[in-house]
């Protein structure tokens, strides 16, 4: 007797899973990714980007061009937006 309850409560079980499966796989569309959803496409908005975030520690004074213009060449391509910068992000 206990055999078949067993039997029953499994084949019960393994009907509610695959009518659950049924459900999810038959629901809304996934949304297909954009571009921009990678983190390497120059739009990526990182969780850490800001408007406010110092890129760079100097002001740019007209003694230091060259010394601020690498370093602000540096940030950019380590955050991946050197690209988007020089409008070459097509």
């Amino acid at each position: 007797m206990e055999g078949e309850e067993e039997k029953k409560a499994l084949a019960l079980l393994k009907e509610k899973i695959l009518k659950e499966h049924e459900a999810s796989a038959s629901g809304p569309p996934a949304r297909a990714p954009e571009p921009w959803d990678y983190s390497n496409h120059p739009l990526y908005l990182h969780h850490s980007d800001q408007l406010g975030a110092v890129l760079v520690p100097q002001a740019l004074m007209e003694d230091n061009y060259d010394e601020q213009s690498g370093s602000m060449s540096a940030a950019l391509t380590i955050k991946n937006k050197i690209r988007f910068v020089n409008d070459s992000s097509t």
